[in-house]
């Protein structure tokens, strides 16, 4: 498996890039796209990838494995440069064959050249692979590649007025920051005021009807974005909850690995049968808490059952939402992270992102 990391600080680019480049990988291909530098940073020391590819503003000296750069102009400047102001198709097809000519014009090929190496150490494992049904493996226009990493985040309560929508919320716009993110909110009633032309009706009823009819593209015919964030959120009415199905769900788990999303983030409201895959899915599975001696008891008891369908209760984490003035009913989304959520949210999660 080749592996590319790439980092550029554009957010609406990098995504636009990603999108291309997950049309163009091949079978040993992998890539990550980056926007936030520890990010990319951090996933240089944990994958180490084959190939470096990014812009010319980024301190590239000293990296181990063959750079590519993308240089300010339309024009390549040298050997192994790629001109950024050029239609991201050929920004992409020009980054892959970069990387065909550094390791072998044989890559994407059904029979792959033996001497051809496969990373900068190691071939990876199978286990090093996440199972397809995690998201991980998936096929667009007929192309078959894998995302090098993922993170799944489910946030739900077995209790009502915890605030989950709004961490949900909070949480993707952060992880957005660094990398390309879905949001998809199981919430019929979702209400954050958003200043921007997002519609929050209709998401889930949309996705339900093309996922019946095997549709190509579903995610990205149902995602609306606001700023870096992809969003898939609210129903037409809450039997729009009623109507998705265990199938339903296991659809969305694949599809969302053929989109190489970075970091995927669900708003579980707990209907039935249906949200099981998610959370089986899930690299993490984060409740918001009530303190009291009821809640105790009611996650207590939810945890065990978590347990009796398969679900790993040892991904649960609990976590008390600090409240101030941004976090309350119909706050704005955009001021999501303004305030102590957005500081909780920067320490509990590891990294700088919100400003």
């Amino acid at each position: 498996m080749i592996s590319i990391a790439v980092f550029v600080s554009d957010e609406d680019y990098a995504a636009g890039l990603e999108k291309y480049l997950s049309f163009g990988a091949s079978g040993i291909i992998s890539f990550g796209v980056y926007t936030e530098s520890e990010a990319f940073k951090d996933f240089m020391n944990d994958c180490n990838p084959s190939v470096v590819v990014a812009e010319e503003s980024f301190w590239t000296e000293g990296i181990a494995v063959p750079c590519i750069t993308l240089v300010h102009g339309r024009r390549s400047t040298g050997r192994n440069t790629v001109g950024m102001y050029q239609s991201l198709e050929v920004v992409a097809s020009e980054i892959v064959d970069c990387v065909k000519a550094l390791f072998g014009k044989g890559l994407g090929d059904e029979e792959q050249d033996s001497s051809i190496p496969l990373s900068r150490e190691h071939e990876p494992e199978e286990s090093d692979i996440k199972d397809s049904t995690a998201g991980c493996v998936g096929e667009s226009f007929g192309m078959i590649y894998r995302c090098v990493t993922s993170q799944i985040i489910s946030v739900c309560s077995p209790i009502g007025g915890t605030y989950v929508s709004t961490f949900a919320s909070a949480l993707a716009s952060y992880h957005s920051k660094g990398a390309r993110t879905l949001f998809v909110s199981f919430d019929p009633f979702y209400n954050l005021r958003i200043d921007s032309p997002l519609e929050v009706k209709g998401g889930l009823g949309k996705l339900i009807y093309l996922l019946d009819r095997g549709c190509e593209s579903v995610i990205d015919r149902c995602a609306q974005r606001v700023g870096g964030l992809d969003c898939i959120c609210g129903g037409d009415h809450w039997t729009d909850i009623c109507d998705i199905s265990r199938e339903h769900a296991e659809k969305l788990i694949a599809l969302i690995g053929s989109e190489s999303y970075k970091n995927v983030i669900f708003d579980i409201k707990l209907f039935g049968a249906a949200s099981v895959p998610l959370l089986k899915s899930s690299d993490r599975i984060i409740v918001p808490d009530c303190r009291g001696e009821r809640s105790e008891s009611i996650i207590n008891d939810w945890e065990r059952q978590l347990v009796s369908v398969g679900v790993d209760n040892r991904k649960v984490t609990r976590v008390v939402i600090p409240f101030d003035g941004m976090v309350s009913k119909n706050c704005e989304f955009g001021m999501l992270l303004k305030g102590r959520l957005g500081r909780f949210i920067e320490e509990t999660e590891g990294r700088h992102y919100v400003r």
